[in-house]
C-alpha cells in the first residue's frame, strides 16, 4: 500500500531535471517563507550538492574541451574563432552600451558607506598573466582557476589537432568523456534537492535592511536583466529556427541552478546536455560527418564562451558608478568610458579584484569594494543568469551557423528592438522616478549613529562640567567607600563616546563603562574634556578613569597607569571628498610638497610614526616627505585647521563614524591592517589593586563575549537584543 502511495506520489513530479529544479524553487522560497527554522537542517544539502558538483565539473570540462577541439576540422575552428569572437564581440558592446546608459538613471545622493572589517582587507589588483598562465596547472585546478584549465584544454585541443594519428588519443579521450558524462548526470539528479536547500538558506540569510540599503543598485540591475532578456528573445527568433518553446526547455534547467547556486560552473554540465537535446532535431537532418562536427562545437563553445568575460561581468562593471554616485562624486560618461577598456579584461579574474582596480583608478575610496559584499547575495545571481543568457546565445548562433540554417528576418528583428527600446526608456524613466521620489534627501546612515542607544539599559548618569570637580583620593577602596565611579571622556569621539538625538552620551565605552559600575556597585559620574586636559585631570585626582577611544602610545604609558587593551583599532585616514585623488594616487602621482597630516591626539606625533606613515603612503623604499599637525574640533577637516591639512589620522573604525556624521568626508583605509593601535583606560592614581581589578575585569568581558557584542552594536551598527551574560569562565574579581 504505501508502495503503491509513493509510486503515485512520484508519478505527480516532473520528469524533466529542469522541470524538478523550477519545483526544488518553489519549495524553497515557501520553506524559507513558512518554515524559516528548516533552513539550518537543509544547508547540509546544499553543500553536498554544490562540493559534488565543484567535484565532477571541472574534469568533464577539460575532457570535452581537449576532445572536441581535438577532433574539430580547421573550418570548424575557423568558424568558432571568427563568428564566436563577433558574436562575443557584439555582447560586450551591448554590455557596456548598458553600463554607460544605466548610471543616468540614478538621482543626486550624498552618503557614507558602513564600516564593513573587509574595508581593512589589503586586496590586489587582478593580474590577469597570473590568471591564466600560472606556475603550476595542478595547483590552479585545486584552486578552480578555470580561465588557466580552459587556456591550457584549449592550447591542448589545438595542438592535437596537428598530430598525424591524434585518432589514437582521441579514441580513449572519448571514454573518458563518455565517463564523466555519466557522473555528471549523477550528479544533477541531486540538482533539484540542492536547489531546493541552497534556495531556502539564502532566502534565510537575506535581510529587508540589505535589500534597502542599495535598492538603487538593484534596480538598475534589474533594467538591465529585463533588456536583456528581451534583447535575447529577440536574437533568437529573428536569426535561428528555435521556438521559444525550445529555448524556455534549454535553459529552463540550468537558469534554476544558476540563480538558486550564484554558481555558473556548476550548471555548464546540464547546459551542454540542454543544448545538444535542443538542436539534435536540426543536427538530425545533417550528415554524419556534419552532425558529430555540431555536437564537438557545442562541447568546445561551452567551456571557453564561460572563461571569457561574459556578459554578466561586464553589466556588473555598473558597480563602479554606482559607487561615484554612491559617496556624490558621479562619473561623466568619458570616465565611465575609460573604466569600461581596462576594466572588462580584468574582471575575468574577480568580480572584488576589478572593482578595487577601478576605485582607485577613479580616484573613488577603495573601502567602497566592501558594498559588493552586502549585495553579494544577488549580484552575483545577477551576473550569472546573464552570463548564462550570452553563453547560450555563443553556442545556438555559431552551431546554427555552421550547420547552415542561420536565419535574418527583418520585420521581427526590427519590431523586436523597437521593442527593447521602448521598455528600456519607459522602466529606466520609471526607475529613475522611484529613486529620485525614494531616495531624494533620504541619508539616514547618520542618524543610524545619533540614534543608538545603550545596550545595557541606562541607570541615572551624573554629566559634570570640568571645573565642578574636586580632588579625592584614587582606589578601588575609596571608589566603593564614596558610591560613585568618576570617569573623563574624550570629546566628540564616535563610536567610543558621543551623544545621540536625545542627549545622551552613549558609545562602546560608555556602555562598556555602565557595566564596570554596576559590578562595583557604584554609579558613574561622567565628565568631558579634551585630551590635554583629560591628563590632568587624572594627575590631580579629580576623575578616576580616562576613556573615549584612547589609543595605547609609548608616551601615555609613561605618564599615565593604562589598563590591558580592550579593543584593536586601526589606524587610516579621514579625507575630505574633493581631496581623495591626491591621497589614493600619491604613488602614481607624488605631492611636489610634503602631505600634511592633521592629528587630533597629540600623542601620536612621533617620529616612528611619522616615519612608518611616510613608508606605508610611498612607493616601496622611497617614503613621501610627511608633516603632522595637531587639530581639534567635532569636525576638523571642516574648519580653518582643515583646510591646512591633506587629511586627518584617524581609526578606520572612529573615521567611518566621522564620516558618517559628514558625508563630504571619506574613510580611507589606506594603511590596511598593517597599523594595529589597541584602545585602553587610563586610570588614575598609583592603586595596583584598582588597576589589577579592571585588567581582570576587562579579561572577563572578553572571555564572555561583552566586547565583542559591543563591537557589533557601535562600529558594526549592527542591530540586536540586549546583552545577556554567559556564565563565568574566571574567578569574578
Amino acid at each position: 500500500m504505501t508502495g503503491g502511495l509513493l509510486f503515485k506520489a512520484r508519478g505527480l513530479l516532473p520528469r524533466s531535471v529542469g522541470s524538478q529544479c523550477l519545483l526544488g524553487l518553489l519549495l524553497g522560497i515557501g520553506v524559507a517563507w513558512l518554515w524559516p527554522g528548516l533552513s539550518p537542517w537543509l544547508a547540509p544539502f546544499g553543500q553536498i550538492f554544490l562540493r559534488a558538483s565543484q567535484i565532477a565539473v571541472m574534469p568533464y570540462l577539460i575532457c570535452e574541451l581537449v576532445g572536441s577541439l581535438g577532433g574539430l576540422s580547421r573550418p570548424s575552428l575557423r568558424l568558432l574563432a571568427r563568428f564566436g569572437g563577433l558574436i562575443l564581440l557584439v555582447q560586450l558592446l551591448v554590455g557596456s552600451l548598458l553600463v554607460l546608459w544605466l548610471p543616468t538613471l540614478l538621482p543626486r545622493l550624498s552618503s557614507s558607506p558602513l564600516f564593513q572589517p573587509q574595508m581593512l582587507l589589503n586586496s590586489q589588483p587582478p593580474d590577469l598573466i597570473a590568471t591564466f598562465l600560472p606556475f603550476n596547472i595542478f595547483s590552479a585546478l585545486a584552486q578552480d582557476n578555470f580561465p588557466a584549465a580552459v587556456l591550457s584544454a584549449t592550447v591542448v585541443g589545438v595542438v592535437l589537432q596537428g598530430l598525424p594519428r591524434r585518432q589514437l588519443l582521441l579514441e580513449p579521450l572519448e571514454q573518458l568523456r563518455l565517463l564523466f558524462r555519466r557522473i555528471n548526470s549523477l550528479v544533477i539528479r541531486l540538482a533539484p534537492l540542492g536547489v531546493l536547500a541552497l534556495t531556502t538558506t539564502t532566502l534565510g540569510a537575506m535581510t529587508s535592511e540589505q535589500l534597502l540599503r542599495s535598492q538603487a543598485l538593484l534596480l538598475i540591475n534589474l533594467v538591465a536583466l529585463v533588456v536583456l532578456t528581451i534583447l535575447f528573445v529577440v536574437v533568437m527568433v529573428s536569426f535561428t529556427p528555435l521556438s521559444m518553446r525550445t529555448t524556455w526547455q534549454v535553459l529552463r534547467g540550468p537558469l534554476v541552478l544558476v540563480a538558486s547556486s550564484a554558481n555558473l560552473m556548476i550548471a555548464l554540465p546540464m547546459l551542454n546536455e540542454s543544448l545538444r537535446e535542443a538542436l539534435a532535431p536540426f543536427v538530425a537532418q545533417q550528415d554524419g560527418e556534419r552532425r558529430e562536427r555540431a555536437f564537438e562545437e557545442i562541447a568546445a563553445l561551452v567551456p571557453v564562451g564561460f572563461a571569457l568575460p561574459t556578459l554578466g561581468q561586464v553589466v556588473n562593471l555598473v558597480f563602479i558608478p554606482f559607487c561615484a554616485w554612491f559617496v556624490d562624486r558621479p562619473m561623466d560618461q568619458g570616465s565611465v568610458l575609460r573604466m569600461l577598456l581596462t576594466g572588462i579584461p580584468s574582471v575575468a579574474g574577480g568580480l572584488k579584484s576589478a572593482v578595487r582596480q577601478e576605485l582607485l583608478a577613479a580616484s573613488l575610496p577603495v573601502d567602497l569594494v566592501a558594498l559588493v559584499n552586502i549585495n553579494a547575495e544577488w549580484l552575483y545571481r545577477e551576473e550569472k543568469v546573464l552570463s548564462l543568457l550570452g553563453l547560450v546565445l555563443l553556442v545556438v548562433l555559431v552551431v546554427i551557423r555552421s550547420l547552415g540554417l542561420l536565419r535574418f528576418r527583418r520585420v521581427p528583428l526590427l519590431a523586436g528592438l523597437s521593442l527593447t527600446l521602448l521598455v528600456a526608456l519607459g522602466l529606466g524613466g520609471l526607475c529613475g522616478s522611484v529613486l529620485n521620489r525614494q531616495l531624494q534627501g533620504t541619508y539616514r546612515h547618520d542618524q543610524t549613529l545619533l540614534n543608538r542607544q545603550l545596550l545595557l539599559p541606562s541607570q541615572p548618569t551624573a554629566v559634570l562640567q570640568p571645573d565642578q570637580l574636586q580632588p579625592a583620593p584614587v582606589g578601588l577602596a575609596e571608589i566603593r567607600r564614596r558610591g560613585v565611579l568618576r570617569v573623563g571622556l574624550q570629546r566628540d569621539s564616535p563610536p567610543w563616546a558621543y551623544r545621540n538625538n536625545q542627549g545622551q552620551i552613549v558609545g562602546y565605552d560608555i556602555d562598556m563603562l555602565e557595566a564596570l559600575a554596576r559590578t562595583l556597585e557604584v554609579k558613574l559620574e561622567l565628565v568631558q574634556a579634551p585630551d590635554s586636559q583629560l591628563d590632568s585631570l587624572l594627575r590631580e585626582q579629580k576623575i578616576d578613569l580616562a576613556a573615549g577611544g584612547i589609543q595605547n602610545t609609548p608616551l601615555r604609558a609613561s605618564e599615565n597607569a593604562v589598563s590591558v587593551e580592550y579593543q584593536q583599532v586601526h589606524l587610516a585616514l579621514l579625507v575630505r571628498d574633493d581631496r581623495l585623488d591626491r591621497i589614493q594616487n600619491l604613488t602614481a602621482r607624488p605631492l611636489r610638497r610634503a602631505l600634511r597630516l592633521g592629528v587630533s591626539d597629540p600623542s601620536l606625533i612621533g617620529v616612528n610614526l611619522r616615519d612608518q606613515l611616510a613608508a606605508l603612503l610611498g612607493p616601496p623604499g622611497r617614503p613621501i616627505p610627511l608633516q603632522l599637525r595637531q587639530i581639534s574640533g567635532p569636525r576638523p577637516l571642516s574648519g580653518p585647521e582643515g583646510a591646512q591639512v591633506d587629511a586627518l589620522l584617524v581609526t578606520a573604525e572612529g573615521g567611518s563614524a566621522l564620516a558618517l556624521l559628514d558625508p563630504s568626508t571619506s574613510m580611507v583605509a589606506v594603511f590596511g591592517s598593517s597599523l594595529p593601535e589597541q584602545l585602553v583606560l587610563l586610570i588614575g592614581g598609583n592603586d595596583h589593586v584598582l588597576r589589577d581589578y579592571i585588567d581582570t575585569w576587562l579579561a572577563r568581558k572578553a572571555d564572555q563575549g561583552f566586547l565583542q557584542r559591543l563591537y557589533q552594536h557601535w562600529v558594526l551598527l549592527q542591530d540586536g537584543t540586549a546583552w545577556k551574560p554567559s556564565p563565568p569562565s574566571v574567578p569574578s574579581p
